[in-house]
């Protein structure tokens, strides 16, 4: 019988270096049947002259992502076959069928060490044809059934070849593509997301039966095999080189900063919104999903017992499958100042030369305490880009209080912070999940504490796919695209399916308060606060961020603090933008996230 297994390849994309492809084959057919997109090696990842791309597809690179090793062989029962076989007893009489499933029970269980009540059960279905006994059996084991069976002229008995999912890269990408279970049904991530397109129909056997329940004879054509369907096949945006890069440096960003819950990267096309790159650190190895990664976490639990033991357990194996990037909210502290920037511009409210006297704190109506600014003493009389510059709190809660609760929450829900933005990945958490302030506490006169804490990003929550999503909108001149990581779904015949095109969901900001704002940015990259991001000879935009998770501290405790970088570059000409997380550390985010954004930034600017 035809079966339909998965199969997942990288392969290279003639625009952005590789993609991912997910694909399906009849009978575990190897990932070499479906590797035809290509490039060569070293394909710059932000094409300056994308013409000159056609050059460069000579030696060709394919690189393995995901695919299905055989393993042994699974072991199928027809017990109606296995009924309509007499099998001798002694040289002169036979086996009832009642005491042939008895033998067969009894013998088969013992050469695979397998439940014989259950095998026993399996055998009484004699109108079945397709009883599977088990599955991923070695040579030896299997061999040694074949035998048996043979010698007693037993019938009913199958061998079809298996396959298990096997991940050559290990931890890469592990958070976005998932894992299957043992009967290769995707269990997390894209494996689950698309299990329908990827698995397609397995084969199956239609008979017609009489009154009695017996089979209608085959000579009269009661009896159709219908083929199996092979599945469609996934091509991702993401680009190996930028993906293995982003790991890398947010692994090391995680452990400089002693992150006790990990870090999280997504990179974006801006122009496009497709998803360069995704990565969470600690992860795991999708080839041993239930294995726990973290060895500190791995000795806790192995050193407790019982169901303290299990929940303990069960939790660290939900925290490491999880896809920070869709899943986790985070206060997004002063990144958000670039939004505030932009509705200022775009309203008329503000100017780049408007000056504000910081005195080092400011108070606000209905607020019991006066707002600090990071800046002891202040920063004197300063201009917009120097509030941007030296990301001064007291400049933006008076550039928020002129926005004004409306406008404030009108651009708010513009950038897509009070929805999902409907990426092609599961996980993503809906509105009711999110924490932001409602127009009407945004507006109120009595209380001007939401509005003046909400202008510099605290007292609200951002998911990082919002946040790089809206980071995009800024970089390529207010338009707010749809963010994928599934660029195609193609036929097994080859024939594409879908392919996924940019969608602008709405125009935000206008092209030239994009292009004001990029320009304060990029200024306190090359010298400013956001300074350990800069890369020599390429101009980034980005902003610093260093918040505290309130929500979640004790009366008089400092909470959790998340150290974040967000931008883009190059500033002239956004090509890609950045948002690095480190949650739960004591470091600043230009210390903690700036130097990974620069190192990201440098390595796909310079491949």
């Amino acid at each position: 019988m035809k079966r339909s297994f998965k199969i997942l390849s990288v392969l290279a994309s003639v625009a952005m270096s590789f993609t991912l492809l997910i694909g399906c084959g009849k009978n575990g057919a190897s990932a070499d049947e479906y590797a035809d997109i290509w490039t060569a090696p070293g394909t710059v990842k932000i094409l300056k002259d994308r013409e000159a791309d056609d050059a460069l597809r000579g030696n060709a690179l394919k690189v393995s992502m995901a695919k299905n090793e055989y393993e042994g062989a699974q072991i199928i029962l027809s017990p109606k076959d296995m009924k309509s076989v007499k099998v001798k007893k002694t040289p002169t009489e036979y086996y009832t069928f009642e005491e042939l499933r008895g033998v067969v029970a009894d013998g088969v269980s013992e050469i695979l060490g397998i439940d014989r009540d259950k095998l026993y059960e399996q055998t009484g279905k004699t109108d079945s044809q397709y009883e599977v006994v088990q599955s991923r059996v070695e040579y030896k084991p299997k061999e040694a059934l074949s035998k048996w069976v043979e010698e007693h002229g037993i019938g009913g008995f199958a061998y079809l070849k298996d396959y298990k999912r096997y991940y050559p890269l290990g931890h890469t990408l592990s958070n976005v593509l998932g894992f299957v279970g043992t009967d290769n049904a995707g269990l997390e991530g894209l494996e689950a997301q698309y299990d329908s397109v990827l698995t397609g129909k397995a084969g199956r056997i239609i008979t017609a039966r009489n009154g009695w329940g017996d089979e209608m004879p085959t000579t009269l054509e009661y009896k159709k095999e219908v083929d199996a369907e092979d599945g469609k096949s996934l091509v991702l945006t993401i680009d190996q080189y930028i993906q293995t890069y982003a790991e890398k440096y947010l692994e090391e960003a995680v452990a400089n900063a002693s992150a006790t819950n990990r870090g999280a990267v997504i990179i974006q096309d801006v122009n496009t919104g497709a998803i360069l790159a995704m990565a969470t650190k600690g992860d795991y190895d999708p080839n041993q999903p239930f294995t726990v990664s973290d060895p500190t976490a791995a000795a806790q639990i192995a050193a407790l017992a019982g169901d303290e033991q299990s929940r303990a357990l069960t939790l660290a194996r939900q925290k490491q499958w999880q896809n920070k990037p869709i899943v986790d909210f985070y206060e997004p502290g002063s990144v958000f100042k670039t939004f505030t920037s932009c509705m200022a511009f775009e309203e008329g409210i503000s100017t780049e030369t408007d000056t504000f006297t910081c005195t080092g704190s400011i108070s606000v109506v209905g607020y019991g305490q006066r707002i600090s600014c990071h800046q002891h003493g202040g920063h004197g009389t300063i201009d917009f880009p120097h509030a941007i510059y030296g990301s001064c709190n007291p400049y933006f809660v008076d550039v928020g209080l002129k926005i004004g609760g409306h406008n404030f929450f009108k651009y708010f829900t513009g950038f897509g912070f009070t929805q999902k933005t409907g990426i092609d990945m599961m996980g993503e958490q809906t509105p009711s999940t999110m924490l932001y302030h409602s127009e009407e506490k945004l507006s109120n006169p009595l209380s001007q504490s939401y509005l003046a804490t909400s202008s510099f990003g605290q007292t609200f929550k951002v998911s990082p796919i919002q946040m790089i999503t809206a980071m995009s909108a800024v970089a390529n001149g207010g338009k707010l695209m749809q963010p994928y990581v599934v660029q195609k779904i193609i036929a097994p015949d080859g024939t594409v399916v879908k392919d996924v095109q940019p969608t602008v969901k709405r125009q935000v900001v206008s092209a030239d308060t994009s292009r004001r704002v990029a320009a304060m940015m990029a200024a306190s990259v090359n010298g400013g606060g956001a300074k350990n991001a800069y890369v020599p000879g390429f101009r980034v935009a980005g902003k610093t961020g260093t918040s505290e998770k309130i929500d979640q501290k004790k009366e008089g405790e400092v909470g959790d603090v998340v150290a974040s970088f967000s931008g883009f570059a190059p500033a002239d000409n956004p090509q890609i933008a950045v948002a690095v997380l480190v949650h739960n550390t004591d470091v600043y985010g230009s210390l903690a996230a700036g130097p990974i954004m620069r190192a990201m930034m440098q390595e796909a600017l310079q491949q």
